[in-house]
């Protein structure tokens, strides 16, 4: 922005990808973001945030609130919908059993995608379904992968769970499970959140970042932290039968194209766009 505005540009937009804020007094991060929030007053005409969780927190540490706005992400729902191949179908070529109960997880492995609280929900969950089925998908989500094969070892009890790794046919696999599970410590707006509820999947979601406003009324929303709840919630939807899950599925995907497809987001940033040069000519 300092270069830009050195350069003779004026029209300066600024935009906010993350949420988490490093703590330490050294932390490089931390002290470009007090930077910004002194000049976010006067450098940009606008600073967007695509979570409402990232404008709080960034408003919190000083940036211009009055400049602020939440545009966030978009979806292009038309590469991201099922393609009509039958679940049981799709299973096969998985070799994942038809009648299995299937909980997925999709994520990078990092501690604060809470790994831990779902292989710790999982061991709660399969005491009172023995069909259930925990499917892991990301990087490093593999059987090379030593720390979270004693986790699944020490904390998921007689859970059985398929280790994917990093995949290009997420959405596919996607298509295979029965309710997707987002276990996260903390998260912006969590893509993969929206992306499941494009393959038409109902979603347990912690209470972090902007999930519980992805998932609005189709999914559930439990406490960040509590393996208890999350597979008190996995249990529940579990319960309500194959056929609500279906039609909450649907539901789940509606709610993505109304509110968050690609074509609306990119005319929102147009818009924005378009009012900052008219802002100029006056």
């Amino acid at each position: 922005g300092l270069i830009g505005r050195t350069a003779g540009v004026r029209n300066i937009v600024w935009n906010v990808r993350n949420t988490e804020i490093p703590q330490g007094h050294l932390s490089m991060t931390g002290l470009i973001i007090k930077l910004c929030a002194v000049i976010s007053g006067w450098l940009p005409k606008a600073v967007i945030c695509c979570a409402h969780a990232g404008l709080e927190v960034h408003a919190a540490r000083g940036y211009k609130r009055q400049k602020m706005l939440v545009l966030p992400n978009g979806y292009d729902t038309h590469e991201w919908q099922p393609n009509g191949v039958g679940r049981c179908e799709i299973r096969r070529n998985y070799d994942l059993p038809s009648e299995a109960f299937v909980v997925g997880i999709v994520g990078r492995y990092d501690t604060l995608k809470g790994y831990d609280l779902f292989i710790e929900a999982a061991e709660r969950i399969v005491k009172v379904m023995n069909n259930a089925l925990f499917i892991m998908i990301g990087r490093n989500v593999d059987d090379s992968n030593v720390e979270l094969r004693s986790l699944i070892k020490s904390r998921g009890g007689d859970a059985t769970f398929r280790l994917f790794g990093e995949r290009s046919d997420v959405a596919q696999l996607m298509s295979t499970m029965d309710v997707f599970c987002l276990t996260s410590k903390a998260e912006g707006f969590p893509n993969v959140v929206a992306e499941a509820m494009l393959m038409r999947v109902p979603c347990v979601v912690t209470n972090v970042g902007d999930a519980a406003r992805i998932v609005g009324s189709t999914g559930v929303v439990v406490p960040s932290g509590n393996p208890t709840k999350f597979a008190e919630a996995v249990k529940i939807l579990e319960s309500k039968g194959a056929e609500w899950r279906k039609a909450a599925g649907e539901a789940a995907r509606q709610h993505i194209v109304n509110n968050y497809s690609i074509d609306l987001i990119s005319k929102n940033y147009e818009q924005l766009y378009e009012d900052i040069r008219e802002e100029k000519r006056r």
